[in-house]
């Protein structure tokens, strides 16, 4: 029997037309075969019966698959064809790169004076907390993106697989285990608006989020499934923009950088980043950073982390190979590198847990029901 599983990308999937993996799969209802294909190898009867679907539905669905690499065919049986981690394989891996996470933890930890000293330098630290900035620079900019950055560059990790459609990305999945994700802060969610505005949140995954981007993707969702919207929400969804949310984004986020000017802005802007509570008596209660001038101040903190994290990395690379041979990815033919990706968050997570517990990052509480632990903030170019 399949079980339930979450999927995820690293990378871009690019506009949503036939090259994109996650719009293929929604027009051609192809989630219970990817379910069904993770009992793999199996057949396409079998698909067909385990779906649902039709047999010329399973027939349709699968080809679009395997034109994406999605799913792959040997000998008349199909699997899938991106890594699938089994709950016994994500047991593996949290416990055998609990080491690395923590030996990391220790040696960010051993550098936080000389972070903390450029930190203190960021417009953001006149409103915000030194442990949220830590957050953020430390635990995303740093070790999330800075850190597959690296890994990339060195080597170790394969960030950018090229797929078909010239669209540059890794997929994996997941099977779906209740609690794994709890203060594993790995997970990053990131719009740009524009060249200038870039809005970014950073948690785990534990929940829903309601701070920017997310709010415009949650908002319009949680109506049309009737779900209990939180009551700072409820404004706007008596508003005709509600369907249009992220078309306003730019203008929050210029309502956001006018009340550090000094400036009293109106309008939907306005509207969301108080329904998003980024607004503490009338000032920014989130973090922005600044690339001009702040550029290599937060490139400093970011350099530091990349060159702890790959010391690290490098000491514990050999090992990891050998004491994780058995996961199923691996089993399957995916590379370790390919497998790197979820190894290299769970490692960084639980880096970040470590760090949050210690009280030197933030540890987020959740406000609402059913939400995630979390920040966010504005980056400007």
């Amino acid at each position: 029997m399949s079980k339930p599983f979450d999927m995820y990308v690293v990378g871009s999937l690019g506009p949503p037309d036939g090259w994109n993996p996650q719009e293929t799969i929604k027009r051609y209802q192809a989630w219970p075969i990817l379910q069904a294909l993770s009992e793999g190898p199996v057949t396409q009867p079998f698909l067909a019966e385990r779906s649902g679907l039709s047999v010329q539905a399973t027939q349709d669905a699968l080809e679009q698959l395997l034109r994406l690499g999605l799913a792959r065919c040997s000998g008349g049986e199909y699997s899938l064809g991106f890594a699938w981690y089994s709950q016994a394989d994500q047991d593996a891996i949290y416990r055998k790169t609990w080491p690395v996470a923590t030996h990391l933890a220790e040696r960010i930890y051993a550098r936080r004076s000389e972070i903390d000293r450029q930190i203190d330098q960021v417009t953001a630290r006149t409103w915000s907390e030194l442990c949220d900035l830590r957050f953020a620079l430390v635990g995303c900019f740093g070790l999330d993106w800075g850190g597959l950055e690296t890994l990339k560059a060195s080597g170790h990790l394969i960030h950018e697989k090229e797929q078909p459609g010239g669209r540059r990305y890794v997929l994996y999945a997941q099977e779906s285990v209740e609690g794994f994700t709890q203060k594993d802060y790995a997970g990053s969610h990131s719009m740009a608006i524009d060249p200038t505005y870039t809005w970014s949140s950073f948690g785990d995954h534990s929940g829903r989020r309601f701070g920017l981007p997310d709010l415009v993707w949650e908002l319009p969702g949680a109506v049309q499934r009737d779900e209990t919207v939180p009551a700072p929400l409820r404004p706007l969804l008596g508003t005709p923009e509600v369907e249009g949310l992220d078309l306003h984004l730019g203008a929050a986020a210029e309502a956001l950088v006018g009340l550090t000017r000094g400036e009293a802005p109106q309008g939907i802007g306005l509207s969301l980043l108080t329904a998003a509570s980024a607004l503490r008596e009338g000032k920014p209660a989130i973090p922005i950073f600044f690339r001009q001038p702040e550029g290599q101040v937060i490139d400093g903190v970011v350099g530091a982390v990349q060159e702890t994290l790959l010391a690290v990395v490098q000491a514990h690379y050999t090992a990891l190979q050998t004491s994780l041979g058995d996961i199923g990815p691996l089993r399957s033919g995916i590379s370790f590198g390919e497998c790197f990706n979820l190894i290299w968050h769970v490692i960084f997570g639980q880096t970040n847990r470590v760090l949050a517990e210690q009280g030197y990052l933030a540890d987020p509480e959740p406000t609402y029901p059913n939400e995630g632990r979390y920040r966010w903030w504005l980056t400007i170019s």
